[in-house]
């Protein structure tokens, strides 16, 4: 027998859940468009990688890289994402950008749905999400594991949240725990809510049950870095991508120039972006301490106050890790738009009979906030320059592994995507390269950074020729050539008073040099 309304009901909510991921996805579109522009540069390696095939993804090896670590020892850690890169490398990059934001925010859906969160509620925050997004990718185009990493976590959130049997949840956590060590570097993110929910549910005399699903995901979890194409390499490869990297950045021997940029601290610009999602985390913890005000100790679901403790760690992250304001500003969104829904319509709420009109002023906020914030980052996002022309002359010029010295590791993504037939020096993270030579990569930085490679003597600059002549640089690495992109006048400028000369320049793009 069907409830009067009942359908009706049902198509509104269809709707609205509908209309929660296909706004910002038309949003995007429009964004996209007006920018037009490639912003980061690892969308080009990712992609360059993936249409390589399964020959290189599964090789075991990086050969397009001369001084990594990597180079005899690699194992893929986003081996799912550039899969599906590969089979989608048919559609343009707009494309594949549209599939991925698909899947994040099917992903914050089901974690809403999961959490009991309205969906007509879903709908007006939805836009907040997009308004996450953007510090999330980093740009309007960029196709990186982050977005796998992070809808992971929004599955774990949901998977805690829903309403299912103990084995049903240990069986989906397992089979997310196992799918992320093949999909991104950082797999034990989805670890984060079932540990924090079973810590909140530990009672007196149930010490174990409550966090079984944490430990049967770390299981899962290694299983799938063990249970993977070079196992060894895969184990080596999360040590250094999840502790190495982060002890370096920490430890006194810091170097702006070996440390990953993700480490580094926030610039102004970025802290300016981030702002929002600062004071959104600070609503939703006022929230929270006012429900359980209203509403009691267990007006709150574990898993909502999961979400509410995992944002406030990352987001308190932010200022000496960078990239955990990945995972801050969509766990806020969901955490904060679940605890406005209960709080609004709860029978003992005082904005009970305004709650339409409260949710529908936050869409307006949202929707302005999104807007301001998409026209001030395409406003002064910089485009990343792909050096078409050079890598056309150094793929009619130069032969299959020729080794070539790439001086900045922030150009690699750029040449890789035009030259990957050939061996840069550097270019993956730095931690990966240090590990191979460190003297060598020391070297590299005194050539390719003119800061590293003056000293004053008697009171004068002077350049340090001995240490970076192209003979002793041709000894290290065994090149006859290096890159130096536009603009790093001053970098060119030390390779010419140091043996080396132009062999071909590409106004607007760089210069190709040969030892004299």
């Amino acid at each position: 027998m069907s409830i009067p309304g009942g359908d009706s009901k049902k198509r509104a909510r269809t709707l609205f859940a509908l209309g929660a991921v296909a706004l910002p996805l038309l949003i995007t579109g429009i964004l996209y468009a007006c920018s037009g522009k490639i912003t980061h540069a690892e969308t080009l390696f990712h992609t360059t990688f993936a249409e390589q095939g399964f020959r290189v993804i599964f090789s075991g090896e990086l050969p397009s890289v001369q001084l990594e670590f990597l180079q005899k020892s690699f194992s893929d850690p986003s081996l799912l994402f550039h899969i599906l890169l590969y089979l989608t490398q048919w559609l343009p990059i707009v494309g594949q950008l549209f599939l991925l934001l698909m899947i994040y925010f099917s992903c914050a859906l089901f974690a809403a749905k999961s959490l009991h969160l309205r969906m007509r509620s879903f709908f007006s925050g939805s836009l907040l999400f997009l308004f996450a997004a953007l510090p999330l990718f980093d740009s309007l185009a960029a196709l990186t594991p982050d977005i796998f990493a992070v809808s992971a976590l929004l599955l774990s959130l949901g998977i805690m949240g829903r309403e299912m049997s103990e084995k049903q949840r240990l069986l989906w956590l397992s089979v997310l725990a196992f799918l992320s060590a093949w999909s991104f570097p950082c797999p034990q993110i989805v670890l984060i809510p079932p540990l924090l929910t079973g810590l909140l549910q530990l009672r007196k005399g149930k010490l174990f049950a409550p966090l079984l699903p944490f430990v049967t995901g770390s299981c899962a979890m290694f299983a799938g870095l063990l249970i993977h194409p070079h196992p060894v390499n895969t184990l080596i490869m999360w040590k250094l991508y999840n502790w190495d990297r982060i002890v370096d950045a920490l430890s006194v021997s810091y170097n702006p120039f070996l440390t990953d940029p993700a480490l580094l601290s926030p610039s102004g610009k970025e802290a300016l972006f981030a702002l929002p999602i600062l004071l959104l985390m600070f609503a939703t913890l006022i929230l929270r301490i006012r429900l359980q005000e209203y509403r009691g100790h267990g007006a709150v679901h574990p898993a909502v106050t999961a979400a509410v403790i995992t944002a406030s760690f990352f987001a308190l992250a932010f200022f000496w890790l960078k990239s955990a304001l990945l995972f801050a500003a969509p766990v806020t969104v969901l955490a904060f738009l679940s605890l406005g829904d209960t709080f609004l319509r709860g029978d003992l709420s005082p904005y009970k009979a305004q709650w339409k009109k409260i949710a529908w002023g936050f869409f307006a906020i949202a929707l302005f906030l999104t807007v301001l914030t998409a026209m001030l980052y395409v406003k002064t996002v910089s485009t990343i320059t792909v050096p078409v022309k050079i890598g056309e002359y150094l793929t009619k010029n130069l032969p299959e592994g020729t080794p070539i010295l790439n001086g900045n590791k922030s150009d690699f993504p750029q040449l890789y995507a035009v030259a990957p037939h050939l061996r840069w020096q550097w270019g993956t993270d730095p931690v990966f390269a240090t590990k191979k030579d460190e003297q060598k990569m020391a070297l590299l930085i005194r050539a390719a950074h003119p800061e590293f490679s003056l000293v004053k003597r008697n009171g004068k600059v002077a350049f340090e020729a001995d240490r970076i002549s192209a003979q002793r640089l041709f000894s290290f690495y065994g090149t006859a050539y290096a890159v130096i992109m536009e603009p790093d006048q001053d970098a060119l400028n030390v390779m010419l008073q140091n043996g080396w000369k132009i062999l071909h320049a590409v106004p607007g793009e760089g210069w190709i040099l040969t030892v004299k």
